[in-house]
């Protein structure tokens, strides 16, 4: 009676657009997976729901709160998962919304975090699975290196690295982390909140530099819901030529920037937008119309731009070129 009762509920749950390949993908990998759920009805109703939407055989684990009648962020909860899959918490990588009753708690035994934030859902397709392992490859092999990023990755990570010490900020924010080459390294000394739309970068992120504090999230979402406060550091490689309207993002940047806030960015620069559009010209002259498209469909920085904003906000710039048209951009108030 209780599940009839309650089918509707069950029909109108909508399933993430990552969940079932994600879990696939785990499942796949050998990898154990558990629920662990603050509910206010019955635990058979939300086996229903599991059951349908396909998803039962891929979790090996329930724990709803209904049945065992105590609520996260108890602990007594994440320990029944622990001892029925007998792991121990350094090797459990927790994902929820909720940073009080989901993050914090399981922080607090020694597992692996990323905080969802619901406000944003990526489409995930097969193509995107396994997407930070094959990141993290083309770096190893510089395969697919249009622009020679590749060549010197480790290099500019390092000198971005050293400058971000020299800074040593209060919190760091790496927006847009990826597989989290960037802080990753920083976050045995450092607090580090990594920023990332794609859970498959974080979980790899996460698995390299288990101290990191992930974060599923937009980044302008994410800075617009942050406190900003003096000393902070947000940081970005390679991301912010793939935004194709910046203005909500620069908007971010400059109330960061006000309360006391940096910037670090690494990425392609053009020194104006004339000086893109000669480069496109000379790629295709050469025969390499793969460059110029490939130059064509980003959205690139121009010092010209970058100078014009940091005036007009009072601030510093501080531009380090590395190679090609790769720049290290520091930004302090």
């Amino acid at each position: 009676l209780t599940k009839v009762f309650y089918s509707p509920y069950k029909e109108s749950v909508v399933l993430a657009p990552w969940a079932f390949n994600i879990l696939k993908t785990l499942k796949a990998k050998g990898i154990k997976t558990a629920i662990a759920s603050n509910c206010i009805l019955p635990d058979e109703i939300y086996l229903d729901i599991f059951e349908h939407l396909g998803l039962a055989n891929y979790i090996d684990k329930f724990v709803f709160s209904y049945s065992r009648r105590i609520r996260k962020p108890d602990s007594r909860l994440f320990n029944e998962i622990l001892e029925s899959l007998g792991v121990t918490a350094n090797h459990v990588l927790m994902v929820g919304d909720g940073l009080k009753v989901d993050i914090n708690p399981a922080k607090a035994l020694g597992m692996n975090t990323i905080w969802y934030k619901m406000k944003h859902t990526e489409s995930y397709l097969e193509d995107d699975m396994n997407r930070g392992e094959r990141y993290d490859a083309m770096i190893a092999t510089k395969e697919n290196d249009e622009l020679g990023c590749f060549e010197q990755y480790e290099a500019i990570m390092d000198v971005a690295q050293n400058r971000i010490r020299m800074i040593n900020p209060m919190r760091l924010y790496d927006l847009g982390c990826g597989t989290g080459n960037l802080c990753g390294p920083l976050s045995e000394q450092m607090n580090v909140m990594s920023v990332d739309f794609s859970m498959e970068m974080l979980m790899q992120a996460n698995m390299k530099f288990p101290n990191l504090y992930a974060t599923c999230y937009g980044i302008e979402e994410f800075m617009e819901d942050l406190t900003v406060k003096p000393r902070d550091l947000f940081a970005s490689a390679f991301v912010l030529h793939a935004i194709a309207d910046k203005t909500r993002l620069w908007q971010c940047f400059s109330k960061s920037m006000a309360a006391g806030a940096s910037l670090l960015i690494i990425d392609y620069f053009f020194e104006t937008p004339i000086h893109q559009i000669e480069c496109i010209a000379k790629h295709r002259q050469d025969g390499r119309d793969d460059l110029a498209d490939f130059i064509e469909s980003k959205h690139y920085l121009n010092v010209e731009q970058l100078t014009k904003w940091v005036s007009e906000n009072g601030c510093k710039l501080e531009l380090k070129w590395m190679t090609n048209w790769i720049g290290m951009a520091v930004i302090t108030k």
